[in-house]
C-alpha cells in the first residue's frame, strides 16, 4: 500500500489480491488504531486498486483495506498509518537518524538508521521545494525497511527528510537534505 497527501485530498494505492475469489470492490477501513474502523469505512465502486478522497480532515488515521466479492470480504491488510495536515510529529518521539541522499541521473537511493529505542512499522518520506516543504512527496514507504530506492525522478533540488511510523504515531523529522538530481 501507499498513500499520499494533497492539501486535504488523500490518494491510496495497492496491489489487487491475487489470493481467493477475484474482487470485484474494495473495502477501505480507518480507525484511531491499527485494526479499527471508529473513523468510518468506504467500499468502492470496482476494482480499481486506488482510490482518491478529497475534503479529509487534518489528522492521523490508520488505514486498512479488504477485498471484496460475492463471497464476502477478505482479511485485512496490514494497518498503516495516514498523516493529513499539522499533526505530524506530535506523538512519535524522535526523527531517524543519520539520514542520507545520493543521485545518479534520475535514479535516488535514500539511506538512514531507525530513531534509537524503537519500532518503526514504516517510514514516512517528504520532499518539498524549499526547506520544510511535502508538496512534492508526502508518503509512507510501507516498510521498515530503512532504504528506499526511486527511479525516474525529475532533474531538480529536492529538500528532503524521513519521519518514522510507529504505534504511538509519526516522528520528527530526519535531518533535511538538500538532493540535486540531473539529467
Amino acid at each position: 500500500m501507499k498513500w499520499s497527501v494533497d492539501g486535504s485530498t488523500v490518494i491510496l494505492t495497492w496491489a489487487a489480491n491475487t489470493a481467493g475469489p477475484k474482487a470485484t470492490n474494495y473495502v477501505i477501513e480507518a480507525g484511531s488504531a491499527p485494526g479499527l474502523d471508529n473513523f468510518g469505512f468506504l467500499k468502492t465502486q470496482d476494482a480499481s486498486p486506488f482510490l482518491v478522497v478529497p475534503g479529509v480532515p487534518n489528522g492521523q488515521y490508520w488505514v486498512q483495506i479488504r477485498s471484496a466479492s460475492p463471497a464476502g470480504w477478505g482479511p485485512p491488510s496490514t494497518p498503516f498509518l495516514v498523516v493529513v495536515g499539522g499533526s505530524v510529529g506530535s506523538a512519535g518521539g524522535p526523527g531517524p537518524e543519520e539520514f542520507t541522499a545520493s543521485a545518479s541521473g534520475g535514479n535516488v537511493a535514500l539511506h538512514w538508521k531507525a530513531p534509537a529505542g524503537s519500532s518503526p512499522t514504516a517510514y514516512m518520506i517528504e520532499a518539498g521545494s524549499a526547506p520544510g516543504g511535502r508538496e512534492l512527496a508526502n508518503f509512507s514507504t510501507g516498510s521498515s525497511a530503512t532504504e528506499f530506492f526511486a527511479s525516474g525522478v525529475g532533474a531538480g533540488v529536492y529538500y528532503v527528510r524521513i519521519r518514522a511510523v510507529t504505534a504511538a504515531g509519526v516522528s520528527g523529522p530526519s535531518n533535511e537534505v538538500a538532493l540535486t538530481v540531473g539529467r
